[in-house]
């Protein structure tokens, strides 16, 4: 679903942010804004465009409103305390498996089975927010799943 723009053959990748921590909002952007530098360096690079939810509701919203590329995604979201209710629907909606960057200070076993059938359903990268987040390890997950086709999911947390 990559977006090609013809003036100088520019790769656009639009990604959804459903963040509620302030902190880890920053964190995102700033990998993100990064990457973005990369364009300027090599122009066969990717440009991220990225438009941010803090809940279920407004992730739908945004999801109602437009197309996209990639999804980071926080497990710990308001109003219901997780996201199933957004990659739910994501799911539901997508022809194919969607990228899905997945972050929790939980690890995946202690998600309810309901929760890891709905995230099998995507392609997904996990992180672990509490051990191992930061810019490289963003920067990295980011590129893997920007990179990837159509897949079957994968358990990985950070090292």
């Amino acid at each position: 679903m990559q977006r090609l723009w013809h003036r100088e053959m520019l790769v656009m990748i639009k990604v959804l942010l459903l963040e509620d921590d302030e902190d880890y909002k920053k964190l995102i952007h700033r990998v993100l804004r990064d990457l973005n530098r990369n364009h300027v360096v090599s122009p066969e690079e990717p440009c991220y465009m990225v438009d941010h939810a803090e809940t279920n509701e407004e992730a739908l919203r945004l999801l109602d409103l437009d197309s996209y590329d990639l999804f980071i995604v926080d497990y710990a979201v308001p109003p219901y305390g997780t996201s199933e209710p957004f990659l739910a629907a994501l799911v539901s909606e997508s022809p194919a498996p969607p990228p899905v960057l997945f972050l929790s200070e939980r690890s995946i076993d202690q998600f309810s089975a309901s929760f890891r059938e709905v995230l099998d359903k995507t392609i997904y990268r996990y992180l672990d927010k509490s051990s191992a987040l930061d810019r490289n390890t963003l920067h990295q997950a980011i590129n893997e799943l920007q990179g990837r086709g159509q897949g079957s999911s994968e358990r990985e947390a950070a090292e």
